[in-house]
């Protein structure tokens, strides 16, 4: 498969200053692109899940947990696997701690770590959690077909592929 090198429009962006900004190659705008959709996404998230008192940095780590029930996690793997610094996954577990949504358990190869689960309840708030977002989630992509949304996933995944060989 031949590498694209499609650029964007036809000559530089002027900034208000005046200076010539590069062209915008067409990667980098994807790349911004899916920033943006993350950001619009997130905030519709957060309305919906404000609802349930699951701020959307929780719903995350809790959405984590329930893709994988039964998986042990500790806050060093989640704080890797999030790219996220480990106090702040540690604030957050803490949280979910306190509210009964994950439990914690000695790990029995080293007394000093703790094996983190979602518990019933977490588990529980996840599928609530869930059935506010999928209709959100539906109504945008009204307008598509099977296999266009199956052709973005497909893209999608590459990208995310992509992205983790680089981190």
């Amino acid at each position: 498969m031949a590498k694209s090198t499609a650029k964007t429009g036809t000559g530089a962006v002027r900034e208000r200053t005046g200076e010539a900004l590069p062209v915008l190659d067409l990667r980098f705008r994807i790349i911004n692109k899916i920033g943006m959709i993350d950001m619009l996404s997130a905030g519709i998230a957060t309305r919906l899940l404000e609802t349930l008192d699951l701020p959307a940095p929780l719903f995350g780590l809790l959405h984590h947990f329930a893709e994988n029930p039964d998986t042990p996690r500790t806050v060093t793997l989640l704080a890797k696997t999030m790219q996220v610094p480990q106090p702040g996954v540690t604030k957050r577990v803490q949280k979910l701690l306190k509210r009964g949504f994950l439990r914690e358990a000695p790990s029995p190869n080293d007394a000093r770590k703790k094996l983190l689960f979602i518990t019933p309840e977490g588990r529980a708030l996840h599928v609530r959690a869930i059935r506010l977002l999928v209709p959100a989630a539906v109504e945008i992509f009204a307008d598509w077909e099977d296999g266009e949304l199956m052709r973005l996933m497909a893209q999608l995944e590459r990208v995310k592929t992509a992205l983790d060989q680089r981190s």
